[in-house]
């Protein structure tokens, strides 16, 4: 069966290809007027089963972000477009927590191990840093890097996820540090 060589794989992200892999199902199972009256019985049973399991599912929300992240399912065609517009949101939101946290460690570990009594010329970073007037500007970085990940070139089938985010972490930094922790 293709759907447990799909998810079975030690070798490639499996997370990402549940969603899509759900829907493609449902579709299969959707009840056609040719179809003899057992076979109608046992799809309207599975179907409703299945209705019911995933309603239910707490990692729902895991599952939508995994499959955005996963450049072959971004446009995440297994959602509603309630759903999409909702997983978008809730990337947008990890973003800028995760980018609030990196900040809060960057300001806090600044002054660890500086000697009072020695003076550093500013690095680099500092310099962009304190050039930076506001928090909005990182919050429109953000939402740039988002809106050109999603409208972005479909990738492939065949194309390894993990791959394809290492050669583009340069384009999507705060996405690709996403995707190290929801995709797997």
């Amino acid at each position: 069966c293709q759907a447990t060589v799909l998810l079975g794989g030690q070798d490639y992200v499996s997370c990402s290809c549940v969603l899509p892999l759900l829907t493609s199902l449902k579709k299969h199972m959707t009840v056609r007027d040719d179809d003899p009256g057992y076979i109608t019985r046992f799809k309207a049973a599975s179907i409703n089963d299945f209705n019911e399991r995933v309603t239910g599912m707490t990692s729902i929300t895991i599952l939508q972000v995994a499959t955005a992240l996963d450049p072959r399912y971004k446009f995440l065609k297994c959602l509603s477009e309630d759903a999409k517009e909702r997983t978008w949101s809730t990337i947008e939101q990890q973003i800028e927590v995760d980018t609030h946290n990196a900040h809060k460690k960057t300001v806090a570990t600044a002054g660890d191990g500086i000697d009072n009594e020695t003076i550093c010329e500013p690095n680099e970073k500092r310099i962009k840093l304190m050039e930076s007037d506001s928090d909005t500007e990182n919050d429109n970085n953000s939402s740039d890097e988002l809106l050109r990940y999603e409208i972005g070139l479909k990738v492939p089938e065949s194309i390894d996820p993990p791959q394809w985010w290492k050669r583009n972490e340069h384009r999507y930094p705060k996405l690709s540090f996403l995707d190290q922790t929801n995709l797997c």
